[in-house]
Protein backbone atom coordinates (compact mmCIF):
# COMPACT_ATOMS: atom_id res chain seq x y z
CA UNK A 1 0.00 0.00 0.00
CA UNK A 2 1.38 3.37 -0.81
CA UNK A 3 1.10 5.76 2.06
CA UNK A 4 2.66 8.72 0.77
CA UNK A 5 1.18 11.93 0.99
CA UNK A 6 -0.97 12.17 -1.71
CA UNK A 7 -0.74 16.12 -3.12
CA UNK A 8 -2.45 18.01 -5.83
CA UNK A 9 -0.66 19.91 -8.57
CA UNK A 10 -2.90 22.16 -10.50
CA UNK A 11 -2.71 25.74 -9.15
CA UNK A 12 -5.58 27.93 -9.83
CA UNK A 13 -4.54 30.63 -11.55
CA UNK A 14 -5.75 34.27 -12.07
CA UNK A 15 -3.74 35.21 -14.78
CA UNK A 16 -2.37 33.46 -17.78
CA UNK A 17 1.18 33.60 -18.81
CA UNK A 18 2.70 33.55 -22.55
CA UNK A 19 4.62 30.24 -23.61
CA UNK A 20 7.24 30.73 -25.24
CA UNK A 21 8.28 28.90 -28.55
CA UNK A 22 11.13 27.75 -30.21
CA UNK A 23 12.09 29.30 -33.64
CA UNK A 24 14.11 26.84 -34.95
CA UNK A 25 12.82 25.43 -38.25
CA UNK A 26 16.55 23.67 -39.13
CA UNK A 27 14.98 20.10 -40.31
CA UNK A 28 18.72 19.46 -40.05
CA UNK A 29 19.57 16.90 -36.97
CA UNK A 30 22.86 16.57 -37.19
CA UNK A 31 23.36 13.33 -37.71
CA UNK A 32 25.66 11.40 -40.46
CA UNK A 33 23.65 9.34 -42.69
CA UNK A 34 24.93 5.74 -42.75
CA UNK A 35 25.03 4.32 -45.89
CA UNK A 36 23.59 0.38 -45.52
CA UNK A 37 21.00 0.39 -42.45
CA UNK A 38 17.85 1.20 -44.53
CA UNK A 39 17.26 4.17 -42.56
CA UNK A 40 16.86 8.28 -42.63
CA UNK A 41 19.46 8.84 -40.25
CA UNK A 42 20.31 12.52 -41.22
CA UNK A 43 16.43 13.53 -41.44
CA UNK A 44 16.33 14.94 -45.46
CA UNK A 45 14.10 12.64 -46.46
CA UNK A 46 16.80 10.65 -48.29
CA UNK A 47 17.68 6.97 -47.51
CA UNK A 48 21.50 5.32 -47.66
CA UNK A 49 21.95 5.39 -51.35
CA UNK A 50 19.62 8.10 -52.48
CA UNK A 51 21.14 10.71 -50.66
CA UNK A 52 23.84 12.06 -51.77
CA UNK A 53 26.38 12.44 -48.72
CA UNK A 54 26.60 8.47 -50.03
CA UNK A 55 28.18 8.90 -52.90
CA UNK A 56 31.33 7.66 -53.19
CA UNK A 57 30.94 5.58 -50.52
CA UNK A 58 31.90 1.87 -50.50
CA UNK A 59 28.19 0.79 -49.94
CA UNK A 60 26.73 2.87 -52.77
CA UNK A 61 29.58 1.47 -55.07
CA UNK A 62 27.97 -0.50 -57.33
CA UNK A 63 24.61 1.05 -56.43
CA UNK A 64 22.60 2.51 -59.81
CA UNK A 65 20.45 4.99 -58.19
CA UNK A 66 20.53 8.23 -60.01
CA UNK A 67 20.28 10.67 -56.78
CA UNK A 68 18.13 13.71 -57.12
CA UNK A 69 17.07 16.33 -54.70
CA UNK A 70 13.65 17.01 -56.43
CA UNK A 71 13.01 13.55 -56.69
CA UNK A 72 13.68 10.58 -54.39
CA UNK A 73 11.86 8.05 -55.93
CA UNK A 74 13.20 6.43 -58.42
CA UNK A 75 12.79 2.64 -59.44
CA UNK A 76 16.55 2.30 -60.14
CA UNK A 77 17.44 1.12 -56.14
CA UNK A 78 18.35 -2.53 -55.20
CA UNK A 79 16.79 -1.75 -51.49
CA UNK A 80 13.57 0.01 -50.65
CA UNK A 81 14.38 3.30 -49.85
CA UNK A 82 12.31 5.06 -48.40
CA UNK A 83 9.80 2.86 -45.48
CA UNK A 84 7.20 5.61 -45.15
CA UNK A 85 6.07 7.07 -49.01
CA UNK A 86 3.84 4.21 -49.83
CA UNK A 87 5.72 3.64 -53.10
CA UNK A 88 7.89 0.66 -54.37
CA UNK A 89 11.60 1.99 -54.76
CA UNK A 90 13.20 -0.95 -55.76
CA UNK A 91 10.76 -2.44 -57.89
CA UNK A 92 10.66 -5.77 -56.27
CA UNK A 93 6.81 -6.05 -55.42
CA UNK A 94 6.80 -4.95 -52.08
CA UNK A 95 5.84 -1.25 -50.65
CA UNK A 96 7.33 0.13 -47.47
CA UNK A 97 7.13 -2.27 -44.56
CA UNK A 98 5.89 -5.07 -46.69
CA UNK A 99 9.52 -4.85 -48.21
CA UNK A 100 12.07 -6.91 -45.64
CA UNK A 101 14.43 -4.36 -46.50
CA UNK A 102 12.90 -2.09 -44.26
CA UNK A 103 12.94 -4.68 -41.55
CA UNK A 104 14.87 -2.42 -39.47
CA UNK A 105 13.67 0.83 -40.06
CA UNK A 106 12.23 2.78 -37.69
CA UNK A 107 8.27 3.13 -39.23
CA UNK A 108 8.33 -0.27 -39.66
CA UNK A 109 8.90 -1.25 -35.98
CA UNK A 110 6.05 -3.25 -34.53
CA UNK A 111 7.05 -3.80 -31.19
CA UNK A 112 5.84 -2.47 -27.81
CA UNK A 113 8.17 -1.53 -24.95
CA UNK A 114 7.18 -1.08 -21.26
CA UNK A 115 7.55 2.07 -20.25
CA UNK A 116 5.33 5.31 -18.93
CA UNK A 117 3.48 5.66 -22.13
CA UNK A 118 2.05 1.70 -21.34
CA UNK A 119 1.03 2.02 -17.68
CA UNK A 120 -2.80 3.34 -17.99
CA UNK A 121 -6.04 1.26 -17.27
CA UNK A 122 -6.89 1.66 -21.20
CA UNK A 123 -3.87 0.16 -22.80
CA UNK A 124 -3.78 -3.37 -24.45
CA UNK A 125 -0.89 -3.81 -25.47
CA UNK A 126 1.81 -3.17 -22.66
CA UNK A 127 5.00 -4.79 -24.51
CA UNK A 128 4.83 -7.50 -21.08
CA UNK A 129 4.89 -11.10 -20.93
CA UNK A 130 1.43 -13.08 -20.45
CA UNK A 131 1.35 -12.75 -17.19
CA UNK A 132 3.17 -9.54 -16.28
CA UNK A 133 1.89 -6.28 -16.25
CA UNK A 134 3.68 -2.81 -17.07
CA UNK A 135 3.26 -0.44 -13.84
CA UNK A 136 5.31 1.77 -11.86
CA UNK A 137 8.05 0.41 -9.66
CA UNK A 138 8.28 3.00 -6.94
CA UNK A 139 11.12 2.49 -3.60
CA UNK A 140 12.00 5.23 -1.34
CA UNK A 141 14.25 6.46 -3.41
CA UNK A 142 13.68 6.13 -6.97
CA UNK A 143 10.76 5.40 -9.45
CA UNK A 144 11.13 3.71 -12.52
CA UNK A 145 8.82 1.36 -14.67
CA UNK A 146 8.68 -2.42 -15.66
CA UNK A 147 7.37 -5.55 -15.88
CA UNK A 148 5.60 -7.19 -12.85
CA UNK A 149 4.03 -10.54 -11.83
CA UNK A 150 0.22 -9.80 -12.65
CA UNK A 151 -0.76 -11.95 -9.66
CA UNK A 152 -0.09 -8.21 -7.70
CA UNK A 153 -3.70 -7.18 -9.26
CA UNK A 154 -6.97 -7.30 -8.06
CA UNK A 155 -10.55 -7.13 -10.07
CA UNK A 156 -12.36 -4.99 -7.86
CA UNK A 157 -13.79 -1.32 -8.85
CA UNK A 158 -11.81 1.91 -9.92
CA UNK A 159 -11.60 4.39 -6.53
CA UNK A 160 -13.22 1.46 -4.25
CA UNK A 161 -11.05 0.36 -1.14
CA UNK A 162 -7.97 -1.87 -1.64
CA UNK A 163 -8.43 -5.65 -0.92
CA UNK A 164 -7.21 -7.18 2.51
CA UNK A 165 -4.02 -7.47 0.40
CA UNK A 166 -3.39 -4.30 -0.75
CA UNK A 167 -4.21 -5.22 -3.97
CA UNK A 168 -6.05 -3.03 -6.80
CA UNK A 169 -7.32 -3.24 -10.99
CA UNK A 170 -4.44 -3.35 -13.72
CA UNK A 171 -3.55 0.34 -14.53
CA UNK A 172 -4.09 1.22 -10.95
CA UNK A 173 -2.27 1.53 -7.32
CA UNK A 174 -3.62 1.66 -3.58
CA UNK A 175 -3.07 4.68 -2.29
CA UNK A 176 -4.37 6.71 0.87
CA UNK A 177 -3.95 8.92 4.13
CA UNK A 178 -2.95 6.09 6.39
CA UNK A 179 -6.40 5.55 7.20
CA UNK A 180 -8.33 4.89 3.80
CA UNK A 181 -6.88 3.25 1.15
CA UNK A 182 -8.12 3.21 -2.32
CA UNK A 183 -7.21 2.35 -6.05
CA UNK A 184 -6.54 4.91 -8.26
CA UNK A 185 -6.29 4.75 -11.68
CA UNK A 186 -2.83 6.10 -13.51
CA UNK A 187 -2.83 8.77 -15.73
CA UNK A 188 -0.42 11.55 -16.80
CA UNK A 189 -0.25 14.91 -18.83
CA UNK A 190 -0.11 13.58 -22.35
CA UNK A 191 -2.79 10.84 -20.92
CA UNK A 192 -5.35 12.90 -18.76
CA UNK A 193 -8.21 9.82 -19.30
CA UNK A 194 -9.41 8.91 -16.58
CA UNK A 195 -12.73 5.97 -15.97
CA UNK A 196 -15.69 6.91 -14.48
CA UNK A 197 -15.43 10.52 -14.67
CA UNK A 198 -12.04 10.85 -12.90
CA UNK A 199 -10.24 13.65 -12.36
CA UNK A 200 -5.88 13.60 -13.50
CA UNK A 201 -4.93 16.12 -11.02
CA UNK A 202 -2.82 13.65 -8.18
CA UNK A 203 0.09 12.66 -7.67
CA UNK A 204 2.92 12.03 -4.92
CA UNK A 205 5.28 15.06 -4.20
CA UNK A 206 8.93 13.97 -6.41
CA UNK A 207 7.34 11.78 -8.87
CA UNK A 208 6.92 13.41 -12.15
CA UNK A 209 6.26 10.64 -14.89
CA UNK A 210 2.85 9.93 -14.18
CA UNK A 211 -0.27 11.21 -11.79
CA UNK A 212 -3.32 9.48 -10.40
CA UNK A 213 -7.20 9.60 -11.04
CA UNK A 214 -9.73 10.62 -8.58
CA UNK A 215 -13.25 11.34 -7.97
CA UNK A 216 -14.75 14.76 -7.41
CA UNK A 217 -16.77 15.46 -4.76
CA UNK A 218 -20.08 17.48 -3.69
CA UNK A 219 -18.80 20.30 -1.03
CA UNK A 220 -18.72 23.19 -0.01
CA UNK A 221 -15.38 25.14 -0.55
CA UNK A 222 -16.27 28.35 1.09
CA UNK A 223 -17.90 27.05 4.58
CA UNK A 224 -16.00 23.40 4.17
CA UNK A 225 -18.75 21.29 4.52
CA UNK A 226 -19.47 18.03 3.10
CA UNK A 227 -16.70 16.29 3.84
CA UNK A 228 -15.55 13.05 6.43
CA UNK A 229 -12.20 13.89 6.20
CA UNK A 230 -10.01 16.35 5.00
CA UNK A 231 -10.71 19.90 3.75
CA UNK A 232 -13.13 20.99 0.69
CA UNK A 233 -11.10 21.94 -2.03
CA UNK A 234 -11.99 23.91 -5.55
CA UNK A 235 -9.66 21.18 -8.00
CA UNK A 236 -10.04 23.17 -11.50
CA UNK A 237 -11.49 26.17 -13.01
CA UNK A 238 -14.93 25.03 -13.43
CA UNK A 239 -15.56 24.80 -10.08
CA UNK A 240 -15.03 21.38 -9.41
CA UNK A 241 -14.81 20.53 -5.82
CA UNK A 242 -12.90 17.45 -4.12
CA UNK A 243 -12.40 16.30 -0.55
CA UNK A 244 -8.33 16.17 -0.03
CA UNK A 245 -6.91 14.52 3.25
CA UNK A 246 -4.84 15.30 4.88
CA UNK A 247 -6.19 18.84 4.52
CA UNK A 248 -3.77 21.95 4.25
CA UNK A 249 -2.62 23.74 7.29
CA UNK A 250 -0.86 27.19 4.86
CA UNK A 251 -2.25 30.26 6.55
CA UNK A 252 -3.32 33.30 4.35
CA UNK A 253 -0.97 34.94 2.08
CA UNK A 254 1.72 31.88 2.60
CA UNK A 255 3.42 30.32 -0.53
CA UNK A 256 2.10 27.33 -1.94
CA UNK A 257 2.43 24.83 -4.47
CA UNK A 258 -0.24 21.90 -4.30
CA UNK A 259 -3.78 22.93 -3.97
CA UNK A 260 -3.97 21.10 -0.23
CA UNK A 261 -0.74 23.40 0.79
CA UNK A 262 -3.66 25.65 2.03
CA UNK A 263 -5.66 25.22 4.39
CA UNK A 264 -9.37 24.72 3.77
CA UNK A 265 -11.43 28.06 2.93
CA UNK A 266 -8.79 28.89 1.32
CA UNK A 267 -7.33 28.88 -1.98
CA UNK A 268 -4.08 28.22 -3.55
CA UNK A 269 -4.02 31.39 -6.55
CA UNK A 270 -1.65 33.02 -8.29
CA UNK A 271 2.00 32.44 -10.19
CA UNK A 272 3.73 32.24 -7.38
CA UNK A 273 1.03 30.64 -5.37
CA UNK A 274 -0.70 32.25 -2.58
CA UNK A 275 -3.46 30.82 -0.18
CA UNK A 276 -6.23 33.83 -0.54
CA UNK A 277 -9.55 33.60 1.39
CA UNK A 278 -12.54 32.07 -0.32
CA UNK A 279 -15.26 34.13 -0.41
CA UNK A 280 -19.17 34.57 -0.93
CA UNK A 281 -19.66 37.35 -3.43
CA UNK A 282 -23.70 37.35 -2.38
CA UNK A 283 -22.29 37.98 0.96
CA UNK A 284 -19.12 39.50 1.30
CA UNK A 285 -17.69 39.53 4.96
CA UNK A 286 -14.16 40.03 3.36
CA UNK A 287 -12.13 41.86 6.41
CA UNK A 288 -11.86 45.75 5.64
CA UNK A 289 -10.03 47.69 2.87
CA UNK A 290 -10.92 43.63 0.72
CA UNK A 291 -13.67 42.58 -1.66
CA UNK A 292 -14.60 38.94 -2.65
CA UNK A 293 -13.78 39.46 -6.14
CA UNK A 294 -15.40 36.87 -7.86
CA UNK A 295 -13.49 33.50 -9.70
CA UNK A 296 -16.11 33.26 -12.20
CA UNK A 297 -17.65 29.88 -10.45
CA UNK A 298 -21.16 30.56 -9.04
CA UNK A 299 -21.02 32.62 -6.50
CA UNK A 300 -17.20 31.81 -5.16
CA UNK A 301 -14.39 34.67 -4.86
CA UNK A 302 -11.58 35.54 -3.06
CA UNK A 303 -10.28 38.22 -0.64
CA UNK A 304 -8.41 41.21 -2.34
CA UNK A 305 -7.43 44.40 -2.44
CA UNK A 306 -10.52 46.50 -3.20
CA UNK A 307 -9.55 49.14 -6.59
CA UNK A 308 -8.78 52.29 -5.55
Amino acid sequence: MKTLRLLFSLVFLLSVGAIACDDDSSSNNGTQEICDNHADDDGDNLVDCADPDCVGTAACANNNTTNNTTNNTTNNTTVETICNDGQDNDNDGQTDCSDSDCANAADCSTTTTCDWDHIFYDVTDDGCDDGQVCAPVMTESSTDVGCVAGTNYGTQDFYSSCDALGQCPVGSDCVGDGTTFECLPFCSADHTDCPDGGLCNSGFQGVDEFRLCTLPDTCDPVANTGCDAGGCYIVDQSGTTQCISPAGTGELGSSCTYLNDCAPTTLCAGDPGTCMQLCDTSNDTCPDGETCQSLGIDTIGVCAASAK
